[in-house]
């Protein structure tokens, strides 16, 4: 299921071909992608939260209009879908509802990189583009340091008048 706008559906779905395809085969049917990249917000059926991986792609990272498989943001995206796939693959825990450690998040986050940087170098390889190279652990750190600049920027000072009541 894909409930990211039309625009984005498309991304989705080729962030997707970039999965073997036997895991895409085994887990089609088992995820739902959800964004608010042309909506405020929506509500998810509860008969889909029980029957698939819900996996929320943030509006920050969707591609913009126009951009091509060899750009970086839609390599990054292609990448962070990939890593929640990975993370249903390997039947990741929850580190917000399954009360798991740090060390035991951290151990999780590096195995569903490391499956995920395969899926893409394996499909890199496979379509044999020579403009399209394998993703980098580096490429992708840098990539999540921009977001999160972004996401600080887009959210300092939204809390300012929220830690006290002026009643």
């Amino acid at each position: 299921m894909l409930h990211c706008g039309c625009r984005y559906n498309n991304c989705v779905q080729y962030a997707l071909s970039c999965l073997p395809f036997d895991v895409l085969n085994q887990y089609k049917e088992k995820l739902a992608f959800v964004s608010t990249g042309e909506s405020d917000g929506f509500r998810v059926a509860r008969g889909i939260c029980e029957s698939r991986e819900i996996i929320v792609l943030s509006e920050r990272i969707l591609p913009k209009l126009g951009m091509n498989e060899g750009d970086s943001e839609v390599r990054y995206f292609t990448f962070a879908v990939l890593h929640e796939v990975a993370h249903a693959f390997m039947r990741h825990r929850s580190p917000m509802f399954d009360g798991i450690t740090q060390e035991e998040n951290e151990a999780q986050e590096e195995e569903a990189d490391a499956l995920t940087l395969k899926w893409y170098k394996d499909y890199v390889r496979k379509n044999n583009n020579p403009l399209l190279p394998e993703l980098t652990k580096e490429e992708v750190e840098r990539a999540k340091a921009k977001n999160q600049a972004a996401r600080d920027t887009a959210y300092r000072g939204s809390n300012e008048g929220l830690q006290s009541d002026p009643r």
